[in-house]
């Protein structure tokens, strides 16, 4: 009776844990590809990137901004000497030297020939631009992998929990039949001993799929940005399509992988640092011009207005030109380097996740194979135990076997799927 008890106990058990994941709030069925949408939307690290994008795209237009006249106001109301106030900054008319207590003014200066100063640093702060967008691209595509990979490990504990499920029926079946040979004195009590480990052994793997299947349903969540108390009901995905051969997925590579693309682009950067710099040495020819009204000066036009050229260059900096210059070409090389060691990094990560996306796909079919005799064996095995030809042992090993089966077909049909969703991100697809 105890052990009966216990059994009861271990039924229960086994169905509250089935039934956990219906008691929490559910949502619509959600696709693979909004499950990525989503996590693109809401993850703040996504959304941290996408600010500094939008920051450095601001930053072109910063510097371009210097291809125009700068126009500014400056004003200056003060008793005494006039020198004396230089630590308010005036500029224009309001800083000339003329005893006064009041002048307002406009100024508007531009660079002029400035060597291609303005034009490097636009050109500079464009290649930084990209590579943050490339910089945010690489980090999408590194969400939807992770994404994909939590989504199809979601899907693969469901058909375990299915699995068990369905286990759990079949040696529950033979239980009430071991119990009524026994009780019918057909058979001995360690045939209804083992029917009943048999089946607290499928409450054991019945809990844990359960378990493991909430676990993959948190990580899911947590990789799409949304919070962890929610039921995620999933589509099924349709089969992926064929693949290019594998030297067009390497020089697709090549093309589209977004971490390659920022690289490319700071290496572009640092050229036009190079450039900047010889621009720095180069004479540059400035202009500035204002204009306004002082008190105590002439009314005349020529007293209240000013307009100038400047000429710099520089004569003798001593090695500073050279070494900024040197430093600057070793940068410069130093991407190259790194634009060759990424080359192979992402050939050698398109040449794995194709090996391991034709491994997941020779596995399925062999599998399959295994599942279709693991179930021969399980009706034979039950047939011969109900016309009292085979031993519980015979129908539980059967039953252990199939269930072992089926856990691995689950796993390897969804295996496939995030081996596609690894070659796509090796690709630069996802």
């Amino acid at each position: 009776m105890a052990r009966l008890g216990r059994n009861r106990v271990a039924s229960l058990l086994g169905l509250v844990l089935v039934a956990a994941l219906g008691m929490l709030p559910a949502q619509d069925t959600i696709t693979l590809e909004s499950a990525i949408a989503t996590a693109r939307e809401k993850r703040p690290g996504i959304a941290a990137m996408r600010a500094e994008a939008e920051a450095a795209a601001a930053r072109v237009r910063q510097n371009k901004a210097a291809y125009y006249p700068q126009i500014g106001s400056s004003g200056l109301a003060k008793a005494g000497l006039s020198g004396a106030m230089n630590g308010l900054e005036p500029v224009g008319i309001a800083n000339s030297p003329f005893f006064r207590n009041f002048a307002e003014g406009i100024h508007v200066s531009h660079p002029g020939v400035d060597g291609g100063k303005v034009k490097y640093s636009v050109e500079f702060a464009r290649a930084e631009s990209l590579a943050a967008q490339a910089d945010l691209d690489a980090a999408e595509a590194a969400v939807g992998l992770e994404v994909a990979e939590a989504y199809f490990e979601v899907l693969s504990q469901i058909a375990r929990l299915e699995a068990a499920n369905r286990s759990i029926e079949g040696r529950e079946a033979i239980q009430r039949q071991a119990k009524a040979f026994y009780e019918g004195g057909l058979r001995s009590r360690v045939d209804y001993a083992l029917a009943q480990s048999a089946v607290a052994q499928g409450r054991v793997e019945q809990a844990n799929a359960s378990s493991a299947l909430q676990i993959a349903q948190i990580k899911l969540l947590r990789a799409m940005g949304q919070s962890l108390g929610q039921q995620l009901e999933l589509d099924q995905p349709s089969a992926p399509e064929r693949n290019a051969a594998l030297e067009e997925m390497l020089v697709e590579a090549r093309e589209l992988r977004p971490d390659l693309a920022a690289v490319r682009a700071r290496r572009q950067a640092q050229e036009m640092s190079v450039r900047r710099i010889e621009a720095q040495y180069k004479p540059s020819l400035s202009m500035f011009f204002t204009g306004g009204w002082a008190r105590f000066n002439p009314l005349a036009f020529s007293s209240l207005t000013s307009i100038g050229v400047g000429l710099a260059a520089p004569l003798f900096t001593f090695g500073k030109r050279g070494a900024e210059i040197a430093e600057a070409e070793a940068h410069l090389r130093r991407m190259d380097y790194h634009v060759e060691d990424l080359l192979q990094l992402i050939e050698l990560d398109v040449r794995v996740a194709h090996r391991q996306l034709q491994a997941a796909s020779e596995v399925g079919p062999l599998i399959a194979i295994e599942v279709d005799a693991a179930n021969d064996a399980v009706r034979l095995a039950r047939a011969r135990y109900r016309e009292q030809l085979g031993s519980a042992v015979e129908v539980t090993q059967a039953e252990a076997t199939l269930a072992a089966a089926e856990t691995k077909v689950a796993k390897a049909r969804y295996e496939v799927g995030a081996a596609q969703a690894r070659l796509d991100y090796a690709v630069g697809r996802l």
